[in-house]
């Protein structure tokens, strides 16, 4: 009984301790109970978050944002210390002025929020000699290039100012051009004539804009086989002859041809190679066309073909004594001649190690191609098999132009 007593007595004291604290704590009343009150809206500590200052350029006006975050606002700023450069800052931490001579400045900017809470941070400000050129389009006008129909690029270039370049077409003049904001004006050129493209470009501080005069020309020349006779050739000899063609669109020159005149050995290459085994004597009128995607032009030439010689079987020999020039970047075709041993031929060319571009053909024996190797000359061996097995080996200087 004595202990349930002091039990009861102990729970009873802590209770009363538990009230004491509560009531004096402003627990006790209102509607409250013994929960504290909401939290007041709770802000972070003031501080300046502008880390450095951009650079300025000698005598010229300089503007810079500095910037704060926590504490109360409204924020009032100020100079502390202006290191000599009497730049001043107002209320929205734009601290402006006329930049000092060329050197690093100590600057002390202050920020004060409403409830009186002052942060001080200081900055080192640079000043260079260089003052930026102004911005200018330097694209030089009239543009040349552009041919009536065809596909048309031009980069348009901008000197001087601030910062990233940002491109405008203004005005196309009626030439269905676009200009992307890299700069770069392309489309299909219009009819031939002048047309007044006004474009703008604009850096971090401003935009500059002129008319550009756009030159359209017709085609060059008109496109025109230049290839009107054709070399003779030998029954059972490879032949071989390079057709070749002016104006028009030389990038897109393709060859077809429209009649061999009967001569089945003969056929031409998208390149403008006539070239084959001519398998019966005469004279024959080939017909052959070339087209530069837009115009096409055809001609017909006379081929006369002779009879071969009547060769008894002698020793293989490789019988071409030596081989053309080489015009680099355009089209080569070099029939090579053989005697003797036991046909049908196969032939096999190969050029040295830096010497790229042509081919030969295992029948027939006709080197083709195109090589963009610099100039000089260049060795190219050929290896003749016959049926028979037999193989001989001629070597060769190609002069490349």
């Amino acid at each position: 009984m004595i202990n349930r007593d002091a039990t009861l007595i102990s729970r009873l004291t802590v209770l009363c301790m538990l009230l004491f604290v509560v009531t004096a704590c402003g627990g006790g009343g209102g509607d409250s109970g013994f929960l504290p009150p909401d939290d007041p809206d709770v802000t972070s500590d003031l501080a300046i978050t502008t880390t450095a200052l951009p650079n300025a350029v000698d005598g010229s006006a300089y503007t810079a944002l500095v910037e704060a975050d926590g504490g109360a606002k409204p924020y009032a700023w100020s100079v502390i210390d202006n290191g000599g450069t009497e730049l001043a800052i107002n209320n929205q931490g734009i601290l402006a002025g006329t930049a000092p001579p060329t050197g690093d400045y100590g600057l002390s900017l202050r920020v004060t929020d409403s409830t009186n809470t002052q942060v001080i941070n200081s900055f080192i400000l640079s000043v260079t000699g260089d003052r930026p050129e102004p911005l200018a389009i330097a694209t030089p006008s009239p543009l040349t290039g552009a041919e009536q129909g065809k596909p048309y690029n031009a980069i348009l270039e901008a000197v001087g100012g601030q910062g990233d370049y940002l491109w405008t077409l203004l005005d196309s003049g009626n030439s269905g051009l676009g200009l992307g904001p890299d700069g770069i004006l392309s489309g299909i050129a219009p009819a031939e004539g002048q047309y007044a493209v006004k474009v703008s470009v604009m850096d971090d501080s401003r935009t500059v804009s002129e008319a550009l005069i756009l030159n359209v020309s017709a085609f060059a020349s008109p496109l025109t086989i230049t290839t009107s006779t054709l070399p003779n050739g030998t029954v059972g000899v490879s032949y071989a002859a390079v057709l070749s063609a002016s104006g028009g669109d030389k990038r897109d020159y393709m060859w077809t041809l429209v009649s061999n005149g009967g001569l089945s050995g003969l056929n031409v290459s998208k390149a403008g190679i006539l070239a084959g085994i001519p398998n019966q004597a005469g004279t024959f009128g080939l017909v052959y066309q070339v087209s530069d995607g837009n115009n096409t032009d055809q001609l017909a030439a006379t081929l006369a073909i002779a009879s071969g010689p009547d060769i008894p079987p002698s020793t293989l020999t490789i019988t071409t004594a030596m081989l053309r020039d080489a015009v680099r970047n355009m089209p080569y075709a070099e029939a090579m001649a053989a005697e003797g041993g036991t046909p049908p031929y196969n032939w096999l060319g190969v050029g040295s190690d830096n010497f790229t571009g042509f081919t030969m053909s295992p029948v027939g024996g006709i080197i083709s191609g195109e090589t963009s190797v610099v100039p000089g000359p260049y060795g190219y061996s050929v290896t003749l098999t016959d049926s028979m097995g037999v193989s001989v080996v001629r070597s060769y200087i190609i002069d490349v132009l």
